[in-house]
Formats: structure tokens, C-alpha cells, sequence
């Protein structure tokens, strides 16, 4: 540690040439691994002149700070020494270009928090006990991999801190999701009732992101020297929102990442999940609206599975009305743009009973309009903010049917400057076998 001395040497007598004397100090205190060691610098100046008798001969004073210097902070840090009274700031930055999901979610919960983890209330870092910690908020945390692939749990505050290991029954679970360059985080569950006092976050992130924020907090330890017992905070940077089409910049409660967008998908109750087999089916629900806002960037969809709504109804009409045909789950939002079809990334909420050749293939049929929407956000003028809101909605003859007559189709263009065009209208596709229009399988 080295420190300049600057000073002016008062002229003796009137209009006498004065100079400046300038040097340095350098202070040492070597220190051994895990050591540290505190101290106050002190000066003292001595004033001479020939002739004369000095106002001030033996002139002293301190810092009124300590300085610490230590090889404490661990890791692959060094030794090096810092000012203890004055607060770490621990940086903590992700460019569009990183796997910035972790530090993007933590920034979320440290800006809507009342606690404001970090910023509000400081952290404390604690060495020990930081396993034991994240099982606290970890332990109980259920991996999505149908949402997130190589789903990890991101907590905040981080189990580095004292601060951390809080119950993560209490915490807000989130998912963090890039879009045109600038990130936006979703709750699982209602958004509406997201409640400030919530003392910590949960965020579902892929492993390389987890990884990153924990480089970038170790990072953050050694560069501001923060060691055992150290109280810090932490600024959180990432890229900033830009302007972007209406559906990008407004999330529905309840929707989910896709892509550089998100799918939403609602229900309702049924009494019965098959009414016409023997015994009949118990009380479930079955889908009511999708909606998508499809960004220049789809999501990876997910191929359709499981026993959902109506699928017992639809064979046995099959089976009623030889020859028997090729059935399918249909997408209400299509897999080729990132609609979900598994169990855990709902997309049982995702899907209806439909004829393979009919309301699933054909000419025209779902796949005619999924197709159009396919194709324009791969076009040139199609904008990394653009997107495309798509909506398909069944319809049911009443509300004891488990299998849709028909849906509805729309999509519009928005752009990111505000404006708005059509790709295509209200449309009707039945759900009648290949292109007979008969054998509509709704009930």
C-alpha cells in the first residue's frame, strides 16, 4: 500500500520563490494465509528554518480509519488490505451475451423486496455453514426441466451470507427469461398477489447460469476484498429494456418463458375429465384460451403425452365409427413454436383430442396457420422485438364436453415501434376427419 505526500513550502519572505515537495509513503505488513491483521497510519512533520523559531515544530495526526490488511478472503484471492469502515460494494454485471439468468432474478427480487437484499439491508459474509444454508432454502426445491433445462436452484440472498438459508417454503419461486437482450423474470403462480414482504427468491435457471452469478459473487469477495464476517452490498447490473412490441413489454399473470416470449394457457372446471366410457371419468378441467407472444426467438416445444382431458372419449368414438383412424393430441399453441406438451411445463393444459388428418393436418387445418406464424418471425424485416400475439381458443358444444368441435384462430404482427397488422383473422377450423367434414369429434 503506498500513499503520496503533497505539500507547499510558505515562502519566507514576501515575493521569495516557494516550491512543492511531493513523495511517497509506503506501508508493509505481510500477511499469512488465512491471517489479518488492523492498523492506523500516523504521520509527524518537523519543521525547521535557519534564523527562525518554527510556529508548529512537531506537527502530527492519523487516519482516522483503519487499515486492514490480510490474506483472508480465500479461494485464489491474494493478500492485500482494505478499509474496513467503509462499506464492499460486490459488482455483480451480466452483458446480453452471458448466462445472466441467476444474477438477473436476484437483481428482481432485491429491486420488489422490502428487505432489498444488498441494497436496503447489507449482507453479511459468512464462510461456514454455506451448504447447510442453501439446503435450507434449496432442499425442498423441485426442478422443472420441462421449463428449464438443467433446472437449478438459484436462491437470494445467497447462502455466502449470513443472511441466507431462509425456509424455502417462503421464498417466491421465479423463472428469468432473456428477451431481445434484456431479461424479464416470471413467478410461478399468480403475479398479482406477489407479496413485497417475501424475504427471499427461489429462481429456476440452467446450471451454467447458477454458475456464472456464483463466479461473478467470488469475484466480487476477492476484488473488494470482503472476508469472514465482512457486511457488503451488492450491485447488480444487466442490459437494459429497450422498446418493444405491446406483448413483450406486458406479461399476463400466469404465463410462462418461451423463447424470447411466453405462452399462457387458462382453464375451467368439467365434471368429468370422459363422459361417455363406463366408469365415467372424475371432475378435472379442460382448456379454455391459449396465448402466445411469439418473439424473433421461438421456444423448443414439447411433444404431445398423457392422458388428458376427452383422450378416453376421443378413442372410444374411434372405435364407434370404423374404420378406425389416427388420432392425435392437438396443440392449441403448436409445438414447432415452443408450445408445451409434457406434464410439468403444463402442457396438459396445452392440448385437446383432435383427428391426426383433420383439425391436426390437412389443407386447411391448424398446421396451415401455425406454419404462417412459423414462417414470419424468420423473416428479415421480422425484428429481434417484434413479436407475433397468437391466440387459439376451442370451442365446446356445452359445458359437460371434453372434446372441442372445432377452434378459433387469430394473429397479429406487433411492432416494436407500436404499430399493428393482422396475419391472419378470426379463422374456424373444425374437428371433423381429414377433409370430409364429417365425423366432428367434439361432444
Amino acid at each position: 500500500m503506498t500513499q503520496s505526500l503533497h505539500g507547499t513550502e510558505p515562502p519566507l519572505h514576501p515575493g521569495r520563490f516557494s516550491k512543492t515537495l511531493t513523495g511517497t509513503v509506503t506501508y508493509s505488513s505481510p500477511q499469512t494465509t488465512g491471517s489479518s491483521a488492523s492498523f492506523s497510519t500516523s504521520y509527524a512533520m518537523y519543521v525547521t528554518s535557519p534564523g527562525a523559531t518554527a510556529t508548529d515544530p512537531n506537527a502530527s495526526w492519523k487516519n482516522a480509519r483503519q487499515v486492514r490488511c490480510d490474506h483472508a478472503v480465500g479461494g485464489t484471492s491474494v493478500a492485500g488490505c482494505a478499509v474496513p469502515s467503509v462499506m464492499a460494494v460486490v459488482p455483480m454485471k451480466a452483458t446480453s451475451e452471458d448466462a445472466g439468468g441467476a444474477v438477473a432474478a436476484y437483481q428482481w427480487a432485491q429491486q420488489r423486496f422490502n428487505d432489498g437484499w444488498g441494497d436496503n439491508k447489507p449482507l453479511t459474509r459468512e464462510k461456514n455453514g454455506a451448504a447447510e444454508r442453501t439446503d435450507r432454502t434449496c432442499g425442498s426445491f423441485v426442478a422443472n426441466t420441462d421449463l428449464v433445462e438443467t433446472d437449478t436452484c438459484g436462491e437470494f440472498p445467497f447462502a455466502e451470507a449470513k443472511e441466507g438459508g431462509i425456509d424455502g417454503a417462503r421464498c417466491v419461486e421465479v423463472i428469468p427469461n432473456a428477451s431481445s437482450g434484456s431479461w424479464d423474470t416470471y413467478v410461478l403462480g399468480d403475479s398479482r398477489v406477489l407479496d413485497p414482504a417475501t424475504p427471499c427468491v427461489r429462481a429456476h435457471v440452467p446450471a451454467v447460469d447458477k454458475q456464472f452469478a456464483d463466479v461473478k459473487l467470488n469475484e466480487g469477495f476477492e476484488n473488494q476484498h470482503v472476508i469472514n464476517s465482512d457486511q457488503f452490498k451488492v450491485e447488480f447490473t444487466t442490459p437494459a429494456a429497450v422498446p418493444q412490441a405491446a406483448c413483450l413489454a406486458n406479461w399476463p399473470s400466469g404465463a410462462l418463458p418461451s423463447g424470447a416470449g411466453w405462452i399462457r394457457n387458462t382453464t375451467e372446471p368439467v365434471a368429468h375429465v370422459n363422459k361417455t366410457i363406463i366408469p365415467i371419468g372424475s371432475a378435472g378441467t379442460r382448456p379454455t384460451t391459449a396465448q402466445a407472444c411469439l418473439g424473433k426467438k421461438l421456444g423448443a416445444g414439447k411433444p404431445a403425452s398423457g392422458d388428458i382431458t376427452g383422450w378416453r372419449d376421443a378413442q372410444k368414438f374411434n372405435q364407434d365409427n370404423p374404420p378406425v383412424t389416427s388420432q392425435a393430441r392437438c396443440h392449441l399453441i403448436a409445438n414447432i413454436l415452443g408450445g408445451p406438451g409434457a406434464i410439468l411445463d403444463g402442457g396438459q393444459n396445452n392440448l385437446v383430442p383432435c383427428w391426426q388428418v383433420g383439425m391436426n393436418t390437412g389443407t386447411p387445418s391448424m398446421r396451415t396457420y401455425e406454419f404462417m406464424a412459423q414462417k414470419e418471425v424468420g423473416e428479415a424485416d421480422f425484428g429481434a422485438n417484434d413479436a407475433i400475439l397468437y391466440q387459439v381458443t376451442p370451442v365446446f358444444r356445452d359445458a359437460t364436453s371434453t372434446i372441442p368441435v372445432g377452434v378459433t384462430m387469430t394473429a397479429s404482427i406487433e411492432r416494436a415501434n407500436g404499430s399493428a397488422e393482422e396475419l391472419f383473422p378470426n379463422v374456424y377450423v373444425p374437428n371433423t376427419k381429414a377433409n370430409t367434414g364429417l365425423l366432428n369429434l367434439g361432444n
